[in-house]
């Protein structure tokens, strides 16, 4: 073998090694694992669903529109800071299994107050309770 083919068949052995060792070094992760992880994510998307809940089930009480898009722009905001474009906060909240694990997390948040997700007055006194308490929740709604 020739010196130019030793050190051929080197290289090419070496990038080989490389390339398997990144492989399996890199993990496969979720890209959106640290937006699941922060809890302020998490507790403003908590937020969001709760409220979203009582808006849509409750018709005496009523979204306010510019103070929950404000504080959603918050919360994007953050994500920034965490790496995050607009574009992936997009689609990480568009993202049908992150909706239905935010309704899964909201109607435990129902629950461990006492109140049924399923139920219409329930849903409204949960929401008059959080108004009252001038929750996040209660700031972004309006009876």
């Amino acid at each position: 073998m020739t010196a130019v083919a030793r050190t051929l068949t080197l290289s090419a052995v070496v990038t080989f090694t490389a390339l398997i060792t990144t492989l399996g070094a890199t993990p496969q992760t979720d890209p959106f694992q640290p937006l699941r992880e922060d809890a302020r994510m998490h507790e403003g998307l908590t937020v969001i669903a709760v409220g979203r809940q009582v808006h849509e089930a409750c018709p005496s009480i009523e979204a306010r529109l510019l103070r929950a898009l404000s504080f959603a722009e918050t919360l994007n905001n953050h994500a920034e800071t965490l790496g995050y474009s607009r574009s992936d906060v997009r689609a990480y909240i568009d993202s049908r299994a992150e909706q239905d694990r935010y309704t899964e997390v909201a109607k435990a948040y129902f629950e461990q107050r006492g109140y049924d997700w399923d139920d219409a007055e329930s849903v409204c006194a949960l929401g008059r309770a959080e108004i009252e308490a001038r929750s996040q929740i209660g700031r972004l709604l309006r009876d």
